[in-house]
């Protein structure tokens, strides 16, 4: 319970942050389209400063989102109407200036509406090249990538790592059982419940198959171990209560010295989970990798 408070607090705060941040962009970009509508009462009808408009109905959209992008949008217009008609007597008829600020206005929305949705676009694609569209937790890329600063926060604090390799036992049975839709969703269900009991500075990855790595940041030999059993148990209730004649093997490694890079950990946190399912599966190994020796513990 604490550990969700906790998660729930850091949430809160990562959002107030970003909402500040985000109405100080736009009070920036409100700033500067107001200097230059000054820029453009000062200099006359002769130039038209569009490309400086762009400036900050890009910067709005683009960090802040749709609705402030189209309220720049409608301040940049409305603030170009203003400083033509403080010099209304220079156009040839009244109305121009309405004219030429609707269809100005136009274009900034439709611009607004380009970025934003081309924003969007990329935000999906990085979430795809980074997520397993199956279950929907990370896959490999994301893992290295999140790993490789972890590792390096460690040896520079001097905090433990552990990586759990997990792997699901008789995964093809089921398939051939059940067939692969029943199959995708056993896979479903050991990623959401690895997502369930880890916490949110922690990282799970399927690494392809039946196979999922995580990621313990600050966690010791003692605490992984821990979590390894807690999810073979919640994991075998889950699968007899579905029929799904499984179980998981877990390979527990502990770095309390960072010796390897990340591959190479992973690495023994599989042969650990492979010797699991060699030796009758179902079952939680660990392995304990300390600064000035290198021992074995199984459970």
């Amino acid at each position: 319970m604490l550990g969700n408070l906790a998660q729930t607090k850091f949430k809160e705060a990562a959002s107030g942050r970003l909402r500040l941040i985000k109405v100080l962009i736009f009070l920036a970009a409100l700033l500067l389209t107001m200097a230059i509508s000054y820029l453009r009462h000062v200099t006359g009808p002769e130039y038209a400063l569009t490309a400086f408009y762009l400036m900050p109905i890009v910067l709005s959209a683009w960090l802040v989102g749709l609705s402030a992008g189209v309220c720049i949008s409608l301040t940049s217009a409305l603030s170009w109407l203003t400083a033509d008609l403080s010099m209304a007597a220079l156009f040839s008829n009244p109305f121009v200036p309405y004219v030429n600020q609707s269809l100005r206005f136009l274009v900034f929305l439709f611009i607004t509406l380009m970025i934003t949705k081309m924003k969007k676009m990329l935000e999906i694609q990085e979430r795809l090249a980074r997520t397993d569209p199956l279950t929907g937790i990370s896959n490999r890329l994301a893992f290295f990538e999140y790993a490789e600063i972890e590792v390096n926060k460690a040896k520079r604090y001097g905090y433990p790592i552990s990586i759990l390799s997990l792997d699901v036992d008789n995964f093809k049975a089921v398939n051939d059982q059940f067939g692969h839709r029943e199959g995708d969703n056993l896979l479903r269900v050991v990623a959401g419940t690895i997502r369930a009991n880890i916490r949110i500075i922690d990282i799970a990855a399927r690494f392809g198959g039946d196979e999922f790595v995580i990621l313990l940041s600050r966690t010791n030999s003692d605490d992984a171990y821990q979590l390894g059993i807690k999810l073979q148990r919640k994991l075998s209730t889950l699968m007899r209560q579905n029929n799904w004649a499984a179980s998981v093997s877990i390979g527990v490694a502990t770095y309390d010295y960072m010796s390897e890079n990340i591959h190479d950990m992973v690495a023994s946190a599989d042969a650990l989970m492979y010797s699991a399912k060699q030796n009758g599966k179902n079952m939680v190994l660990l392995k304990v990798i300390a600064r000035n020796e290198r021992s074995m513990i199984i459970h």
